[in-house]
């Protein structure tokens, strides 16, 4: 499937608009991240659409990246004013899992990918599954992961 989703970034040194460095991940419907880099930026983004075509994804840019600021202000109670705004379309499994383990019939290439809009958590999982793999040490969850699984048996 695929998905649209926005994003917006504050100028530098805006940051912290919260106690701690971490990151900010609202479950609603439509969901929010937000996060800080190393500049001192907030970058914020949720705001799904399930449009594809660039020009009609991008003509949401502004209504959606307007109501990520808005929701991100209410949360943190700190105005946010985004510096940079866009978009971008990505694409997700059907039980939204990414595909991470070892490449059929390879012994030697592995699979990290379908991260969906969950990049930055799926990534770090992948990165810490397959490094216990690769070490000898597997995890038993890296089998819900499976790239394969949604193949007949």
């Amino acid at each position: 499937e695929l998905i649209s989703s926005f994003a917006i970034a504050t100028e530098p040194g805006v940051a912290p608009l919260w106690r701690e460095p971490v990151m900010i991940w609202e479950a609603s419907d439509s969901y929010l991240y937000a996060r800080v880099d190393r500049a001192g930026r907030v970058i914020a983004g949720g705001g799904d659409a399930e449009v594809v075509e660039a020009a009609a994804r991008d003509r949401l840019i502004p209504d959606r990246t307007a109501r990520i600021a808005r929701d991100l202000s209410d949360l943190t109670g700190h105005e946010v004013n985004p510096r940079d705004r866009w978009a971008a379309t990505f694409g997700s499994s059907p039980d939204g899992l990414p595909a991470i383990g070892r490449a059929r019939p390879s012994e030697r290439v592995w699979l990290a990918s379908g991260f969906g809009g969950n990049g930055i958590s799926f990534a770090a999982l992948a990165a810490e599954l397959l490094t216990e793999e690769l070490a000898g040490t597997p995890d038993p969850d890296l089998a819900l992961f499976d790239p394969y699984r949604f193949q007949p048996r």
